[in-house]
């Protein structure tokens, strides 16, 4: 595989998956969206936080392991 290349891909993932987090977790800190909003979308948004901090950390390992070779 073209290492360089697969580190660049991994990167932007990583990127893209850090934005969405960012997006999710102020959501979840906004207390004005917490007072309104109905109790499974508040679920959904925390199962989406979990899954996304997962995802992370995968590609974070990922990319550790390409960058070591």
């Amino acid at each position: 595989i073209d290492v360089a290349a697969e580190v660049k891909r991994t990167d932007k993932q990583l990127i893209d998956k850090r934005k969405q987090l960012q997006v999710v977790q102020s959501k979840l800190s906004n207390s004005g969206f917490m007072d309104r909003a109905p109790a499974d979308v508040i679920q959904q948004h925390r199962d989406q936080e979990s899954d996304l901090q997962n995802q992370i950390a995968v590609l974070e390992d990922t990319l550790k392991g390409l960058q070591e070779g």
